[in-house]
């Protein structure tokens, strides 16, 4: 268990030391593989959003896959559009756009995909091509969602935290 515990924080560690790209930019260079692998969101001010999972069935589908899925800004079974679109796409909304939602002229799915692809900046490691992989991915978001990372807490799935004033969200993966 101490060996494994040591590799965790090795992987935290590397994720930690990975360059910050933009979401966008990344999914169309092709710069995300298909694998096992963690994930962290940030604003623009490097501020940790987020921590999430990918590669459960890992090499068809990984981190790319999920990726795109959170770019497309779709709600539906996605636990991180939800938390953008509540947190940072409604409250910005003008007089203008709601109206048009309210005409069902835009969609907030719409609206939180361009945010995501603006305003969201990412890291990702690799943790492996098969379950052991996933195992190893989990065991680190779960370290990052307790704050036992370089950034602390995640703002919109953080576990156990101090923040004040701020609940805990559920995570979706």
């Amino acid at each position: 268990m101490v060996n494994d515990d040591k590799h965790i924080a090795s992987i935290v560690k590397i994720l930690e030391q990975r360059p910050i790209a933009l979401l966008s930019k990344a999914l169309q260079e092709g710069e995300v593989p298909r694998a096992a692998g963690v994930y962290t969101f940030f604003d623009e001010n490097d501020a940790l959003l987020y921590v999430g999972v990918s590669g459960k069935h890992a090499p068809e589908t990984g981190l790319v896959d999920r990726l795109a899925t959170h770019a497309s800004g779709r709600r539906l079974s996605n636990p991180f559009g939800i938390y953008v679109c509540d947190r940072f796409v409604v409250p910005r909304l003008t007089h203008e756009e709601r109206e048009l939602l309210a005409q069902d002229q835009i969609k907030l799915d719409d609206l939180t995909s361009a945010y995501l692809k603006d305003n969201c900046w990412f890291r990702f490691v690799v943790t492996g091509q098969d379950s052991s992989g996933y195992a190893n991915a989990l065991r680190v978001e779960k370290k990052i969602r307790h704050g036992e990372c370089l950034w602390g807490w995640p703002l919109l799935n953080a576990v156990g935290s101090s923040l004040p004033d701020e609940e805990p969200a559920s995570n979706g993966g």
